[in-house]
């Protein structure tokens, strides 16, 4: 007992400063181009002076072979498929072509144009060099249906290896590093060109204080992330040998994208992969829900693909399988399902599993449940594919700590759903959200107009997305933070925010360190951001109508990919502003110039020049000094209205411009000051309801104060939304409560007290009001505490009510007496257990060490100002100033 005690105080030491408002844990994958010491192998400083993960080897090394070429497919055996040749035909030429292929050669199973119907698993693709073609997806079809003795998810067509349970298995001594390729293990056994996989194999469960469970778990909503099943913090690095020395090392062709710890129990695994096997140029239909066949399987492979294949109603995912390495799917089509997508685990579509560098491009698909899907996936992109239809959350982060990943380019038409999702940290069945997950250049083209990040993901970079509200009233902000969702980069987008609501909503201290840059915000309330973790930075984003038309994001590279592979290798200078861009006539600010790839030992002299001539004010040249990568430089707006570039010229490395503008007045979000004018020292008032605008005057003489006018009343429903209110607050830290007597209330009044986690139209709350009725709010996965705690009664002021903080319990109260010596307990709830947990989700609430306490009023009229008067605000605990 003793021990399990020490290791839970090691577990909640390790939390203290994610309740206290710092970095959850060190950082590491929000970089900048000088941070020279930080950067590692597998980042990459793109143009725009933000460093992304390196997707240069996404997809089949040297592309998909292209079999129209002079030359290509006469480097393969054919065995012919004619048409009306049935099923047993073609699985005759698919056993025949494997058998050719494991003597040595390549094999192509051609299939003329024709229909084949199959009732039965085809022979298994488990060897290298073996490729099913057909006439085209419009000519060669194969039509799935029913068939006896068929086990659910057998594939009719497989391309599948043989795995990493082969052998030999060896222990690795670690830590290792992101970035590393070099790895101490026993290299016997091992050759040259090996597949391998580098994982943690965990025979018992991780203890509590191991570095993961530390910055992951939250013993308080019984979140225990022990990855007993290898699954909860994924990270299957899958690779090839590039060297290996006698006894001790093993180099791998790659490197590691996320850190490994010895109590992980870390393995490197031989990989029995097939390599260069693919299916193009046919349709696969099924034709009937009794269908028991999936159409492709594609697993254990590497440099493989699908290429122009439609996957017409697929029985439930139209592609499953894991282990790929390098595997790419381009110019196909995914055309519904005949599973109920409102289910859960059906119908993905994306990279889940152990897939590394990994492309899907091109591609269109339609009513899939999850559509461009990361699960557990590390370098791996989605570009330029139209994804439309019905669908629960496309795109989405769904566990096994997917890494470095990208969707890029891709149009999203889904309806009426958030833009974006990231799962969050509350199901013990999907594991963890994974770093430095990509959004760039995207268009979402109906829903809220929402991105919410639940919990877990740092370094996220959203950037030069196009975002649109298609839908009414959404009660979301464009950005939703929660949970040690830290240090990211939004920037370049163009949201269609809710009016009433602002531009982010950060709702935990736990997440520090957003970037917020250069964002056209069409709508909001005028607030850039809300909750208790401010941007760290933010310049330069505008507020525009509503109505007016999206701005369309112009980043400095169409595709991040291909800009990459061209110039990621290049010396060159990089120019990133550390102030705003947008300047007012003779306003200054500052930059710092970078060079990268570029040898840092010689002083380099770099010429700079703008235009117009004389927009911008600065010296002609600036020098990098011997030794130094950067150099800071200052520049001031000239008088001419309008935009600016910038330029940085020097011999020998690639040339870099930054744009700027000249122009008068603000760009609508003005700073947010506290409220405390006629309130008691330490109190603050917000307005939450857009425009709405409540008094408050404080009498200390008798200790008593008034508010006139009122917020939007709290609903009963069971999300965390209560952004209409009005309340006032002081900070509490820890345990504590605030005990009020309501002396006075209008009739059209809602007055009580209220606890939440963040100043914030969305957030953790626990509401007592005059008449006794309790609200408190709830987290969507059905067992975090319910909306409506407790109806009304009818009891109006004057009343006391006392709201009380003891850890995750609250407790609401209210006593009738003129002098209350004794309370009527109304609601007593732990906001992490009540009601009981069920299945594999808990809590999704996170309770920060700081919360906030107050009194509401609100106005159910909407027509006259409502009015309420409190005095003996009596407090206890420790409550900042």
């Amino acid at each position: 007992m003793r021990c399990r005690t020490l290791l839970c105080l090691l577990v909640l030491v390790g939390l203290a400063g994610v309740l206290a408002g710092g970095e959850p844990w060190p950082s590491q994958y929000l970089i900048r181009p000088w941070e020279v010491d930080r950067l590692r192998d597998g980042d990459v400083v793109g143009p725009d002076g933000i460093v992304y993960p390196d997707w240069r080897r996404a997809g089949v090394a040297g592309g998909i072979p292209d079999l129209a070429q002079p030359g290509v497919a006469e480097a393969y055996r054919t065995f012919p498929v004619a048409a009306g040749s049935g099923e047993d035909a073609l699985a005759a030429a698919i056993t025949a072509a494997v058998a050719h292929a494991v003597g040595g050669g390549r094999s192509i199973v051609r299939l003329d144009a024709g229909t084949w119907t199959i009732s039965k698993p085809l022979p298994v693709i488990s060897t290298s060099h073996v490729i099913v073609a057909g006439a085209g997806r419009a000519a060669t079809i194969l039509e799935l249906v029913p068939g006896d003795g068929i086990k659910d998810g057998a594939a009719a067509l497989g391309i599948r290896g043989g795995g990493y349970r082969v052998g030999p298995y060896k222990e690795v001594a670690g830590p290792v590093l992101r970035g590393a390729r070099a790895i101490a293990a026993d290299s016997a056994g091992l050759q040259v060109g090996d597949a391998v996989i580098l994982l943690t194999n965990m025979r018992e469960p991780l203890a509590p204080d191991a570095t993961m469970r530390r910055r992951y778990d939250w013993p308080a909503s019984g979140v225990a992330y022990t990855n007993l099943a290898n699954g909860h913090f994924g990270r299957g690095n899958l690779a090839r040998i590039s060297a290996l020395e006698e006894g001790g090392r093993v180099t791998l062709d790659r490197p590691i994208a996320h850190d490994l710890y010895p109590e992980e129990h870390i393995q490197l695994r031989r990989y029995a992969m097939v390599t260069g096997c693919g299916v193009q140029d046919l349709t696969i239909r099924t034709t009937a829900k009794a269908v028991r066949l999936d159409p492709i399987e594609l697993s254990h492979a590497s440099d493989s693909w699908l290429l122009r294949v439609t996957i017409d109603s697929a029985r439930n995912w139209p592609v499953t399988g894991d282990g790929r390495l390098q595997c790419e799917i381009r110019d196909c089509d995914f055309l519904g399902t005949w599973e109920d997508i409102n289910r859960g685990s059906v119908a993905y579509l994306g990279w889940c599993g152990n897939m590394v560098d990994c492309l899907m491009a091109d591609c269109r698909a339609q009513d899939l449940r999850h559509m461009a899907i990361f699960q557990g996936a590390i370098r791996s992109v989605i570009r330029d594919c139209q994804l439309t239809g019905n669908s629960i959350t496309s795109p989405q982060l769904h566990g096994q700590m997917p890494t470095d990943n990208l969707i890029e380019g891709c149009t999203f038409d889904n309806g009426s759903h958030t833009a974006y999702a990231v799962d969050g940290m509350s199901s013990l069945r999907h594991g963890i959200e994974g770093p430095r997950m990509v959004l760039y250049r995207n268009r979402f083209l109906r829903g809220s107009g929402s991105m919410v990040l639940n919990g877990g993901v740092e370094g996220h970079l959203i950037l030069y997305n196009e975002v649109a509200r298609t839908v009414g009233r959404t009660q979301l902000p464009a950005l939703l933070i929660f949970d040690r969702s830290w240090n990211g980069i939004l920037r370049g987008n163009a949201f269609q925010a809710d009016p009433v609501l602002p531009f982010i909503n950060v709702n935990d201290t736990s997440c520090p360190g957003w970037e917020v840059r250069d964002n056209a915000v069409h709508g909001s309330n005028g607030i850039l951001a809300m909750g208790d973790s401010p941007p760290a930075i933010a310049f330069d984003n505008r507020r525009l109508a509503t109505d007016a038309p999206l701005v369309r994001p112009v980043p400095e590279a169409e595709s991040m990919v291909d800009w990459q592979r061209q110039h990621a290798a290049e010396p060159r200078l990089v120019l990133n502003l550390l102030g705003p861009a947008r300047l007012a006539p003779g306003e200054a600010t500052r930059l710092r110039l970078t060079r990268v790839q570029a040898d840092a030992i010689a002083m380099l002299r770099v010429d700079l020049r703008c235009e117009p001539e004389q927009s911008l004010l600065m010296d002609a040249s600036v020098t990098i000094p011997a030794g130094a990568v950067y150099v800071d430089l200052a520049l001031r707006a000239g008088q001419a209205r309008g935009p600016a570039r910038l330029f940085a010229v020097a011999a020998g490395c690639a040339a870099d411009v930054e744009r700027l503008e000249i122009r008068d007045g603000d760009d609508g979000f003005p700073p947010i000051a506290d409220r405390r004018e006629g309130l008691p020292e330490g109190w603050a008032l917000v307005d939450f309801a857009a425009g709405a605008r409540t008094s408050a005057a404080w009498d200390a003489q008798a200790g008593r104060l008034t508010l006139v006018g009122g917020g939007q009343p709290v609903i009963r429903d069971s999300t965390w939304r209560i952004q209409g209110r009005t309340q006032t607050w002081q900070t509490l830290i820890g345990d504590g409560s605030l005990c009020v007597r309501i002396d006075e209330l209008s009739a059209h009044g809602q007055a009580g007290l209220i606890l939440c986690d963040d100043v914030a139209p969305i957030t953790e709350h626990l509401i007592v009001c005059s008449d006794g009725s309790v609200i408190g709010s709830g987290a969507g996965q059905g067992n975090a505490v319910p909306g409506s705690l407790r109806a009304g009664d009818g009891g109006q002021a004057p009343v006391w009510l006392r709201l009380t903080r003891s850890g995750s319990i609250l407790t609401a109260e209210r006593s009738r007496e003129a002098e209350p010596t004794t309370w009527e307990l109304l609601v007593r709830v732990d906001v992490y257990a009540d009601p009981p947990r069920e299945g594999h989700y808990r809590s999704a609430a996170k309770l920060d060490d700081r919360m906030h306490l107050g009194v509401m009023l609100n106005n159910r009229s909407g027509k006259e100002p409502a009015r309420a008067v409190f005095s003996r605000l009596l407090t206890t605990g420790n409550f900042s100033r």
